[in-house]
């Protein structure tokens, strides 16, 4: 843990560092046609590892709520801002600002958003922004399990952890980023203080500092707007940004792929099914032929019946995915359907 913090605290007095996640954030926004965010300029040929040199940026304070009203900003539409700019950073652009205290945020005579001091600042790998976004897919679904399964992923999680404590601790969460007034921070830190005495969480230090975003950004919108709903506010952005729709088709790829698969396997199980019969026949050489022969049909026709449901029920799933798969399936369960009662008739004469 000291080794982690060391390494942040040097690379927030590395200005040249800094000066180059500014200029990549800047570049970021750049093709933002409205001009929502604004970052300061950096000023290279007098940057170095030790001095940073920017653009001066004027703007008010961005928890100056009178001098916000003063000059026809509306704090309810600043806090809308300041949390799409965070979302557009880590969602879309894969780096984060780690420092959203408020003196770092402020708003300028344009109504552009200002961003100050990028030192504790950092770019996702892309398995973690992949990570991040499922996390928020996830919450606004409230979705416990699959918010497990993404912190396990991060590593920030025991994969042996108590999931029912662990879901616990995320339902009081998620009941205070969507602002219930019966929750606060702290009954959740006494119930997480309380699990860490069997230590199921490990913190890497990038997703402590996402985790520090997260808590701090949420206290200054909430200073903006008491009754702020950040995980409202995320549905918005994802959907608006087509996260939504994009993990929607990952989905629909996905059980079309499963269905696509189960109905080949179904497929070959006839002939897997006659080898397996002609091979357990074999075997019972000690009876009658006439017995083998009608109990082979009595397996044969149970078996058609059970594919031709189960084909049945896939052509169903797969009618939401595929109306082309539904059909192959349908056909091949009535093929089956077809067998069955051919087998069976066979079995009563």
């Amino acid at each position: 843990m000291a080794d982690d913090f060391e390494r942040i605290i040097l690379e927030e007095l590395d200005f040249e560092r800094e000066a180059q996640m500014m200029e990549e954030i800047r570049e970021n926004f750049a093709a933002d046609e409205n001009e929502t965010v604004t970052i300061p300029r950096v000023f290279r040929d007098v940057c170095s590892e030790r001095v940073l040199t920017m653009e001066y940026a004027e703007g008010t304070k961005v928890t100056d709520l009178e001098e916000l009203e003063a000059k026809g900003y509306d704090p309810e539409n600043v806090a809308r801002r300041v949390a799409n700019a965070y979302f557009t950073m880590g969602l879309d652009h894969g780096v984060y600002h780690g420092d959203p205290h408020p003196g770092n945020l402020a708003v300028d005579d344009d109504g552009r958003i200002v961003f100050y001091d990028f030192g504790m600042s950092g770019r996702f790998t892309p398995a973690m922004q992949a990570s991040v976004i499922n996390l928020y897919l996830a919450a606004v679904n409230r979705d416990v399990g699959s918010i497990i399964d993404e912190l396990v992923a991060l590593g920030a999680l025991d994969p042996d952890a108590d999931r029912a404590a662990v879901g616990h601790v995320l339902e009081l969460v998620i009941d205070d980023l969507e602002g219930g007034g019966d929750v606060n921070w702290q009954q959740i830190i006494d119930v997480v203080v309380g699990m860490l005495r069997e230590f199921p969480f490990r913190i890497p230090p990038d997703v402590m500092l996402v985790i520090r975003v997260g808590s701090i950004g949420e206290g200054v919108l909430r200073q903006l707007d008491p009754e702020f709903n950040i995980l409202a506010a995320a549905q918005a952005f994802l959907r608006d940004h087509g996260f939504l729709q994009r993990a929607a088709r990952i989905k629909l790829a996905e059980a079309q792929s499963d269905i696509e698969t189960s109905l080949w396997a179904l497929l070959r199980l006839p002939t897997k099914l006659d080898r397996e019969l002609d091979a357990r026949e074999q075997e019972r050489t000690v009876i009658p032929q006439e017995i083998a022969q009608s109990q082979r049909r009595q397996t044969r026709s149970i078996g058609y019946a059970i594919l031709a449901g189960g084909t049945f029920v896939a052509s169903g799933l797969a009618l939401s995915v595929s109306q082309i798969s539904a059909t192959v399936g349908i056909v091949v369960a009535l093929g089956f359907t077809i067998l069955f009662i051919h087998s069976s008739r066979q079995q009563r004469r």
